[in-house]
Parts: structure tokens; sequence; C-alpha cells
């Protein structure tokens, strides 16, 4: 995501749709959990699809962070559409506290589907994935219009 001139790149956001068999090793790689990727299987099981629009990693900076929920929702924007596109639900994970995975719950409708250490994981089924995307798609249409 575009910052400003002090700060070019405000944030990021990455990932993929994948099978939900490799999402364990994934979240292993980015971060070190107690129990691994068994624990992460484990709270897998409620999750019903066999591919996922998964998030690897979102980054906001600092001092985009408390500017409201428009940053984060034009940040996830192509998680959305990624999820439009493949017609599943989408799963990701956040340290405890998170301000960005209060916006997604708060604006996105993500449910939190259990923890693990410092680590809790959320999931938004399909078709409530695509809806909620289709209705951020045309949120950040709508701003960009009136900008």
């Amino acid at each position: 995501m575009e910052g400003d001139e002090t700060d070019p790149v405000a944030g990021t956001c990455w990932g993929a749709s994948i099978r939900r068999t490799a999402i364990p090793e994934r979240v292993v790689q980015a971060h070190p959990i107690r129990g691994g990727k068994a624990a992460v299987a484990g709270l897998l099981t409620a999750v019903n699809e066999e591919t996922l629009t998964y998030v690897d990693e979102i980054v906001l900076i600092e001092r985009y962070r408390h500017r409201g929920p428009e940053p984060i929702v034009r940040l996830v924007l192509p998680v959305g559409e990624c999820a439009i596109r493949e017609q599943n639900g989408i799963f990701c994970w956040s340290g405890a506290g998170s301000n960005i995975i209060k916006v997604l719950r708060r604006h996105w409708g993500f449910r939190a589907l259990g923890s693990v250490g410092d680590i809790s994981f959320f999931y938004l089924p399909p078709p409530e994935a695509q809806e909620r995307s289709e209705d951020v798609v045309q949120f950040v249409a709508a701003l960009d219009h009136a900008a």
C-alpha cells in the first residue's frame, strides 16, 4: 500500500490460495509456535474447505495504524479479491492484541478459531468471505471516487 513522502510504503499484505493441509507448515515457518504444526492443524479441523485464501502476513507501519479502518481495509483488499476470484474462505493469524485483527473482525466479520501461545487464528467462511469482500471492493471504490 502506498504511503506518503516520509514513508513511501505504508504497509503490505501477502498470501495465496492454498490447500488447507499446507497451512500449518507456512504458519510455523513464519512464527515458532508451541505445539508446532500439529497445534495449527488441530485448529483447522473446524474448517471444511480443502482450499483457502491464506494470509501469510499483514504489515502496516505504526503511524498508519491509528487512522481508522480505511488503511487496513485498503491493505487487505487484494485478499478479498482473491477470495472472490477463487470462491473460498479466508484464513489468517496474528499476535495477541493486534489492531489489524480488531478491524478485520469488526469490518469483515472474521471469526476466532482459537489461539496457540501468543498467536490467534481467524477464519471467514464462504460465501460470507465473497460477500464481505465485494462490500469492501465497493467501499474502496466509493472512497476513490470521492477523492
